[in-house]
Parts: C-alpha cells; structure tokens; sequence
C-alpha cells in the first residue's frame, strides 16, 4: 500500500510543491505587524462602564468583556486599544480618574477575576496595587476625583477604603449574606463625607473615611436593593439618587443585561432628610431604568438609562432633580440619532445592541454623556437632545430621522470589539485579521 501510494504521489506536478515552498519562506521570513489599521466595520462585543475624564474634555474609556479596554481622546472619533499586556478589561473595569490627570485606577482581569491596578503615566501603564486585601479577587472599584489618595475597594462581602493611594487598605465593611454578597451600586466622594451605595443599604463615612457605618434613612423596602447610585453636591446642598430592582435580582458581580426588567424605582435623598422619596413620575411602564447618573456638581439634572420590553435601549432625563423625567433617547426612525449600521431598519436594529449595559455622564459637564450596550457606543453632548453612533467613522454615519439604511460601507476607528477569528498574510508584509 505504501508503494502504491508513493507512486501516485510522484506523479503530481511539481507545482503543488514548489507553491507551499515559496508560501512557507514568504511567511518565515515576515516580520510581525508593526500597525493595525481598521478597515471594517465596528461592534460587536458587549460595552461597559463608559468613564470621562475631568480633565481632558475630549477623553474617555469604554470596557469590554473580551478584554479590551478602548481609549479615546477626541471624543469618540477614534479609538486605541490599550496593550492587552498591561491591562485586561472586563464589564465592572470602570477606568477612575483623580485630581492628578496622569493618575488612575482600574480593575484588571487579566486572570479570571479583578485585581486593582494602577497608573501613573496617564494609562500606558498599570501596575497591581501591591497590598490588594480582596487577593485578586475585587469586585468593584472607585476612586475620589478630588483626591488621588482615596479608594473604595469591595470584594464579594467586603469593603475597603484605604487613604494612601492603595498602599494599605482597611476593611470597614463585611455582611454576613454570603448568598449574594455586597454589590457597591457606586461611591459618592465629597470632602469628609463619602457615601456608598450598596445593596446592603447606604454606608457613610463623615470623617474622612476612618469610620463608616450604615445609615438609618428609611424609604427603600428589604424587597428591593440598590442597583446603581449616584451623587451631587451644589451650593452646599448634597443630593444622592438610586435605582433599585428586585432584592433577588441584585447580587455582588450582576450581570445588568439579565436584570434590567427587575427595575422597582428611582429614589432621591437630599442629605439630612430622613427618607429616600420616589421619583418615577414620566417613567413609561414599559420601561426599565438600571444606571442613575449625573455630573458632580448639579443636583438638578440627573440621567436614568436601561432598557424597554422591546429590549431596546432608553435614556431618561430629570431637570428638576427628579421630580419628572422625559425620555430623550428616541430610537424609533432614528428619530435623534445619527446612526452607524446598527438602528431602526438597519443590517441590525437597535434591539441587537439591547438595552444600556453602561452609563456614565461627564464629571463636570451635565450635557456630556454616553452609554454602551452589546455592541456598541453614543454619545451625547448636548444633554440628550441628539446621540451620535462613536463606533464608525463620523463620515460615514446616517443622519437622524431616518431609516438606517442596509449594505451600505462604513470605516471602523478602532473600537472593533469583538473576537477575532482568522489571520491571512497577503504578502511579508501585510497581514488580515479578521472578526
């Protein structure tokens, strides 16, 4: 059978051995890319956590859970991929800025679960907060914009707080619900006081953080947790809000996407009531808020995003501190959107992407805002009056009030957030990689 076999081998043309040959030296003697450019299309991997810089009004972060963390510095017009071999992202990897613009934090998830790292050049590098107290395991992670030195750090049942730059840590919270834990639904840093949104109840520090303890303040029911939680302070006056949903839907490492119809209510808290009061008037029932969020120092205009029955996503905003809300993300014909090749009518409608899986308005710009979703970015920077599509190049995007069109070409600008499945050498030097 051998013979048989080599014999008809050596009749086949020498061609078919001479190309591999030359295909196999070509590729040896390739050099690895020195460039990516994109050259497609954007979108695809699920967004989280969009977070804007206080300092630089055109610079954001949006994680992804295939691990890459994308940086912009003009807004969304074009996007980098920060190395994957200093810092790996997933859906709870919210990039925190300080007062000091080069230093940040983020949670790394470079194995299975976060560890807190550190930079101190502005995010081209990361290095793990050495004395980290969750042992690589943390579940969120906030720091004080107005001061470098201040992180609140949880784990499953934990939190820590520590006041010298993650050099040490000290628990100053720990529930015995070893079920489901203690999700931090945000922190809100001002001066002496620092207040932690948890599912567990509203934990506060007034001295500077070396003690906290859960504040009495009634209105929310034990059959409903917090979920997000955001803070302001203006004209001396601090005002906190909160989305719950159903206590058995909010658990430390929610995943929001499978909960979000979970939604029980929006409360607000001016600090020194005694009572979180309701503010749900102009929410549709049809609709689902999950992220409250608004700029540090206006109390008056607060942001809800989430989603529909539709799964589709909304986008709420109060002018009169939550008193009444009106939905300023239309979607229906794209009504004030510019849109890329996901939307109404679109090679996908607005329901791939789903409702919002993130959430973030600009620090210290209460017209500045974004979300994210299972495929893709908008932003807003006129308060929600009109989004724009920050997955594409802006001059191929559609314009608004209209049916996103199908087949059509578009450009990526970095932000291809997805998984890559194929490489193809077109020659030594140029290389195709493809999603």
């Amino acid at each position: 059978m051998k013979k048989l076999f080599r014999s008809a081998f050596a009749f086949l043309p020498a061609k078919l051995f001479v190309a591999p040959l030359i295909l196999l030296t070509a590729l040896l003697q390739a050099s690895p890319p020195s460039l990516w450019i994109s050259r497609g299309l954007g979108g695809g991997g699920a967004l989280f956590s969009p977070s804007f810089s206080p300092h630089n009004p055109n610079e954001l972060y949006v994680a992804c859970d295939l691990a890459g963390l994308y940086h912009s510095t003009d807004l969304g017009s074009s996007w980098s991929l920060v190395d994957f071999r200093q810092i790996q992202a997933n859906r709870s990897s919210s990039v925190q800025f300080t007062n000091d613009a080069a230093t940040l934090y983020c949670l790394n998830f470079k194995g299975d679960t976060g560890a807190p790292y550190k930079s101190s050049d502005n995010g081209l590098t990361w290095k793990p907060l050495a004395n980290d107290p969750t042992d690589h395991d943390a579940f969120s992670l906030s720091a004080d914009r107005s001061n470098l030195n201040r992180i609140v750090l949880s784990d499953f049942t934990r939190i820590f707080f520590s006041n010298d730059a993650g050099v040490s840590f000290a628990k100053k919270y720990e529930t015995s619900d070893n079920d489901s834990g203690c999700h931090v639904a945000g922190v809100f840093f001002d001066g002496d006081n620092i207040y932690v949104g948890t599912s567990q109840g509203l934990l506060v520090s007034t001295d500077s953080g070396r003690s906290f303890a859960m504040s009495p303040v009634a209105g929310i029911a034990q059959s409903e947790k917090m979920f997000s939680f955001a803070g302001a302070k203006q004209d001396g006056n601090v005002r906190l809000f909160a989305v719950t949903l159903e206590a058995g839907s909010v658990y430390a490492g929610v995943s929001i996407e499978s909960e979000y119809t979970a939604f029980k209510s929006v409360y607000s808290l001016d600090w020194g009531q005694s009572s979180w009061m309701p503010k749900t008037n102009g929410i549709a029932a049809s609709h689902y808020p999950a992220f409250v969020s608004m700029a540090a120092g206006n109390i008056s205009t607060v942001y809800l995003a989430g989603g529909d029955d539709g799964e589709l996503p909304i986008v709420y905003k109060s002018t009169d501190g939550g008193s009444n809300w009106r939905s300023v993300l239309l979607t229906s014909n794209n009504q004030n959107v510019y849109t890329g090749w996901a939307g109404d009518r679109g090679d996908r409608g607005w329901s791939y992407g789903g409702a919002a899986l993130g959430f973030s308005v600009a620090p210290d710009d209460a017209n500045k805002l974004a979300y994210t979703d299972l495929g893709f970015a908008h932003l807003s920077t006129d308060g929600g009056a009109s989004w724009r599509q920050v997955y594409l190049d802006h001059a191929d995007q559609n314009p608004p009030n209209a049916p996103t069109p199908k087949g059509k070409n578009y450009h990526g600008v970095g932000l291809e957030n997805t998984s890559s499945w194929w490489l193809t050498w077109s020659d030594p030097n140029n290389l195709f990689a493809s999603f």
